[in-house]
């Protein structure tokens, strides 16, 4: 049985069969009030607090929630921890895949306290977890906007966001703000770095990596982005030689240090315009497409297509369009040996194979094929913007993820 001090609220789980027959009442070990466990006739009395907290432990959310909005009535004055207590619920309810439960319990749990960030986060994952990215990204800036300072957490969560739905300028710009109000924080430092890194801006990403390695260099993450240093700055260097149009210098950096930069979208933009300008125009197509593969919607996709675009009408005389799909969204090709395989994405059904999804959700999904009562599961990662064509053979179970640009000749 839970009860709960009246006076300090603090709770303690008692055996009720431990209880002697005769006790009413009993002092708290944490404030010296007393208790009461019985009415005089003998008759067990919880509170509907505690009937709540019990209802809580029972994991009977339903009934948890009922006992809540009875206590509300009664003690007015104990919202912050019925807020709580509904945040709780709430994450059991996201942790079942019930989320409009979920959303439910937090709205009444920010009705009585708006001003909590965590309450806001949760709420802000949860619209994450179901892809409404607007509602996830209002949540995060309430949760921004609710404390002074904003906590870190809330920065973070929100640059996650910016960074999946590729918003890379609104995501710096927003690590910019929060290091003003952290500027000892090393995750901050690192993501400023990263996404600094990525848009081209080279000298603010070394500073900040190099401050973030003085606060924390036993982490991992900074461990890993700092072992780039060398290369960033070199890559820096070859940058402003291909501005000053040394093309050729420049290529001699960029080559030096393709292999610690090579999942970096900003140095294959480089290494391709600097290619196309010496028109080596295998390497430069190679190289532009792999930014697309990379960072479709990125700071330099435009350009990149244009380059991309002008390279294949000199080196092969061919006028093409190169069809995205939105920042949300790719393009999924799966083929099977044999055909007719039943497809699932997350366990949805999609139809049978082969298939042309135009319209594929980004991010991580597992994709499922059901052939002669034999399942195949393939992890997929898919950027947005860009094709990905899945081979599979039902027979030995092989498979290959190829990632690729939609293009389309022009007739002339």
């Amino acid at each position: 049985m839970i009860v709960v001090c009246p006076q300090c609220q603090q709770q303690f789980d008692i055996d009720e069969a431990k209880i002697p027959p005769k006790r009413v009442k009993s002092k708290c070990l944490n404030c010296g009030n007393w208790i009461y466990l019985r009415e005089e006739e003998g008759e067990l009395t919880p509170s509907p607090l505690q009937l709540g907290l019990q209802a809580l432990q029972e994991k009977k959310w339903q009934q948890a929630q009922k006992y809540f909005q009875q206590t509300l009535h009664q003690q007015p004055q104990l919202k912050k921890q019925i807020a709580q207590e509904y945040q709780q619920i709430a994450q059991e309810y996201q942790q079942h895949q019930e989320s409009s439960q979920a959303l439910l319990t937090l709205k009444h749990a920010l009705e009585l306290l708006e001003d909590q960030p965590a309450l806001w986060e949760l709420k802000g994952k949860i619209h994450l977890s179901n892809q409404e990215y607007t509602e996830a990204e209002h949540a995060f800036q309430r949760a921004l906007n609710t404390t002074s300072p904003p906590p870190e957490s809330s920065y973070l969560l929100l640059g996650e966001l910016y960074h999946l739905l590729k918003k890379s300028e609104q995501e710096e710009k927003l690590y910019k703000q929060a290091l003003t109000k952290s500027p000892q924080s090393a995750p901050l430092l690192l993501k400023f770095a990263q996404v600094a890194l990525h848009n081209g801006h080279f000298t603010p990403a070394i500073s900040a990596a190099k401050k973030a390695k003085k606060l924390h260099k036993n982490h991992k993450n900074i461990q890993q982005f700092c072992q780039k240093l060398p290369a960033i700055e070199a890559f820096a260097k070859g940058v402003k030689l291909f501005k000053k149009k040394k093309f050729q210098q420049a290529a001699q950096i960029f080559e030096q240090v393709q292999d610690p930069l090579n999942t970096e979208a900003v140095f294959h933009y480089y290494c391709g315009v600097c290619q196309c300008m010496l028109k080596n125009y295998t390497q430069a197509i190679a190289h532009l497409e792999k930014y697309l593969h990379l960072d479709a919607h990125g700071p330099k996709t435009d350009k990149a297509i244009l380059f991309l675009k002008k390279t294949i009408q000199e080196f092969k005389g061919l006028e093409v369009h190169i069809h995205l799909t939105d920042a949300q969204h790719c393009h999924l090709l799966v083929e099977t040996q044999p055909p007719a395989a039943q497809l699932y994405l997350n366990n949805k059904p999609l139809g049978q194979s082969p298939l042309d999804l135009n319209n594929a959700p980004m991010g991580e999904h597992l994709l499922k094929t059901v052939y002669n009562s034999q399942e195949i599961e393939i992890p997929l990662v898919l950027n947005s913007g860009i094709a990905y064509r899945v081979e599979i053979d039902l027979k030995t179970k092989d498979y290959q993820i190829q990632p690729s640009l939609d293009y389309e000749v022009v007739e002339n």
